[in-house]
């Protein structure tokens, strides 16, 4: 396992010492040090963070000579991340190979894909909603845009649903 600050992560594109090395499953952790996501790739763990399938769109475009740069989050760690920027740029990933994970985790199975659903109830994720027991709880501060979010959501269901 190797662990990494996740703007590191993101910046070692195209630079990788650990691409080809057999890393397939990631653990997210927010700024507490709490398990916010696990996920695995069969592909680049990378890829499955910003390519297709992604959890964080990043859009480069350059206009009269100047570079634009956007990113959304697609799913709930995507926003998490983005939502928590800069501060999220020194959160930390973890990238395991699947033998480490299974001993680790003690897996009966000691293959891809059931070492991730181990690693979830071992390790207790609180943004992994399926395949989970028992989630933890996030500390992670409401950021303001995640209370932005909630306000607008809250809005449009009381125009929605009365």
């Amino acid at each position: 396992m190797i662990e990494m600050a996740f703007k590191e992560f993101y910046q070692s594109y195209g630079n990788w010492p650990i691409d080809g090395k057999g890393y397939s499953l990631y653990v997210m952790h927010n700024g507490s040090g709490d398990v916010l996501y696990i996920g695995i790739s069969s592909d680049s763990i990378w890829n499955r963070w910003f390519g297709g399938r992604s959890h964080i769109s990043v859009n480069k475009t350059e206009i009269g000579g100047k570079l634009n740069v956007s990113v959304t989050g697609i799913d709930l760690i995507g926003e998490k991340i983005i939502d928590h920027l800069p501060e999220s740029g020194e959160w930390k990933i973890q990238l395991w190979d699947i033998k480490e994970a299974a001993e680790f985790c003690n897996s009966r199975i000691k293959a891809y894909p059931f070492v991730e659903t181990d690693m979830i109830n071992k390790l207790h994720s609180i943004l992994n909603v399926r395949q989970n027991s028992h989630p933890g709880k996030d500390t992670t501060p409401e950021s303001k845009a995640e209370k932005k979010r909630k306000k607008e959501a809250e809005e449009t269901a009381r125009r929605v649903f009365g």
